[in-house]
């Protein structure tokens, strides 16, 4: 248990309502596709129901050149130099939480 939490019951909730939200974004998963190919035969790909606008996208990824890749390999390691020789200024720090499954170790 956390020793500084008050109320215990805020960590159960917090436990409980991670486990819903990865239970309902895998049942949205499944769902997306029944539903993007229903708007696919709609005029345009957009559709209004339930007092919403569906509408469907593309995302594009793009694979560069060998020089393109190159110059971004080399300004990452210049990234990380600064970052390391403190040149670069870190300008926000965001603290968040991780849940993953508790490790048993061994007798």
């Amino acid at each position: 248990m956390l020793r500084s939490l008050t109320n215990p019951d805020d960590l159960t909730r917090y436990l409980t309502m991670k486990a819903e939200r990865r239970r309902l974004d895998a049942e949205i998963a499944a769902l997306e596709p029944v539903v993007y190919d229903a708007l696919l035969d709609e005029d345009g790909a957009t559709a209004d129901a339930l007092g919403y606008t569906l509408a469907v996208r593309t995302r594009r990824t793009w694979e560069y050149s060998p020089a393109v890749k190159a110059l971004a390999d080399e300004l990452g390691a210049l990234k990380r130099y600064e970052e390391k020789a403190r040149i670069a200024q870190c300008v926000k720090a965001a603290g968040y939480v991780t849940v993953s499954t508790a490790r048993r170790l061994a007798a």
